[in-house]
Order: structure tokens, then sequence, then C-alpha cells
């Protein structure tokens, strides 16, 4: 690709960034969001354990490569009982909805981050479909809930991360400068 999709390189790294801004952004609300202090800590605990194995992945760190299945399933376990823990602790079902449906979003934003800037036609597929799942479920969340300006200012930084991709490496297909293995 080189200096010719120079721009379009700039724009996917842009759009990688917003996303990852806008998952910053998302967690820092989801604190409002939740309320409980001890259901907050359980999806802190959850997002960020994720987003940390998504990094290390995605920095090629050999340990967590090498061994990912195994991180993998722990992980799971870890986020399931914790997950186990929330719905116990939650006074109403609202607010075990609220918990789930942020700990899922947030994953969807975790697994669009990780997969952004991929080469790879499955992965890029992946990419789109949790971007496309996120904005799903923030907007129907929001409405539901009608906290609607929660989900707002993180859901415009990712879909403009998102877009930005998409644009950029629609541009560099039809410059013949990119192609999905």
């Amino acid at each position: 690709m080189g200096i010719q999709a120079k721009r379009e390189n700039l724009f996917r790294i842009i759009g990688m960034m917003l996303i990852l801004i806008g998952f910053t952004i998302s967690i820092f609300l989801d604190i409002h969001v939740v309320g409980d202090p001890l259901l907050i800590i359980l999806l802190l605990l959850i997002e960020i354990s994720w987003f940390f194995l998504s990094l290390f992945l995605k920095l090629e760190k050999n340990f967590f490569v090498d061994h990912f299945f195994q991180i993998f399933l722990v992980l799971s376990c870890f986020s399931i009982f914790l997950i186990i823990i929330a719905s116990l602790l939650s006074s109403t079902n609202s607010v075990f909805f609220t918990f789930i449906s942020k700990v899922i979003s947030n994953l969807l934003i975790i697994v669009c981050w990780h997969f952004c800037l991929s080469l790879y036609k499955k992965e890029k597929i992946i990419f789109f479909f949790s971007g496309v799942g996120y904005v799903l479920i923030s907007l129907i969340y929001g409405i539901k809930l009608l906290i609607i300006y929660y989900t707002l200012i993180p859901l415009i930084f990712i879909t403009t991360g998102i877009v930005f991709i998409i644009i950029s490496e629609l541009n560099m297909k039809k410059k013949g400068l990119l192609t999905y293995i």
C-alpha cells in the first residue's frame, strides 16, 4: 500500500482511535448508568479484562497469542461468574437488564476495535457485524431506558470510526491497493 494509500491508512487509524475513544467514553458513562457501586465494579472487571486480552493480542504478545484458547476459556468463565453475581446483586430486573446490555454492547465494541484494521476477510466481517450489533443494541437500549444521551456520545464516536474505516477501505479497494486475504 505504501505512499499511494497514505491518506486512506491515516483515515483507518483515525477510525480505530475514534472507536477506542468511544469505548473509553462508554466505560465512564456506564458508571452513571448502572449506578450501583458493586455492579459498576463487576462491569469494569469484565470489560477491562476483555479489553486487555484484546490489546495484548493486538500487540502480539507471545504468551497471550500462544495460550489464547486457555485464556479465552478462563476469561469467559470469569465473566459468566461475574454476570451471575450481578444478577444476584441486582435490585430489579431493569438494573440487571442495564448491566447485561452494557456488558454485551461494550464487548461488541472491543471485538469491533480488535478487528478494525485487519486485512483478513473473515475478521473484517466480524468487525462490521460487531459494530452494527453495538449500534443496534445501543439504540434499542437507549430508547428503551430513555437514556439516549448516555449512549449517544460514544455511539457518535464509534459510528464515525466505523464509517471512516469502511470508506477508506472501499477507496483503497477501488484503487486496487487493498485486497482481503
